[in-house]
């Protein structure tokens, strides 16, 4: 005989409870970000580089920037050289020898971080300089 588990989503609206949210202290108002970025493939490297060097340059700096790769190890072997180069603080590499794929990557990259708040953004993405900044704001605000 199955069992049948009750999601804890599937809760009604009249049976949940909205508390106010209590006061934050002042650290809680630099929550720590952790950034997460993947790739698959070499074909992209120089675009990967540009995007990590902007997140290694945010204005808001409790980050942490996770890169998973897939595909062949050496992409985390030459973005850990590269986070050394330019000095890029809390650069953590992860490789994915799971499933392939975005969002198994990404599930990678989610299990490592540390952070209140988890950001993704892709590997020929650039961000702004503000954009863990701007990130954080709408959290708080």
């Amino acid at each position: 005989m199955a069992t049948s588990l009750r999601s804890p989503w599937s809760a009604s609206v009249s049976e949940l409870r909205v508390e106010p949210l209590p006061a934050r202290s002042a650290s809680e108002n630099h929550p720590l970000v952790s950034v997460v970025i993947t790739s698959y493939s070499l074909r992209r490297f120089s675009d990967l580089l540009e995007a990590l060097q902007s997140l290694g340059q945010q204005t808001y700096t409790n980050i942490e920037i996770i890169f998973v790769g897939e595909g062949p190890e050496k992409l985390c072997e030459r973005v850990e050289a590269f986070g050394r180069e330019k000095n890029i603080p809390r650069l953590r590499t992860v490789f994915n020898d799971g499933r392939p794929g975005l969002s198994f990557a990404r599930n990678a990259g989610v299990r490592h971080a540390h952070g209140e708040i988890i950001a993704f953004t892709d590997d020929d993405a650039v961000p702004a300089r503000d954009w863990t900044e701007r990130i954080v704001q709408a959290f708080l605000s």
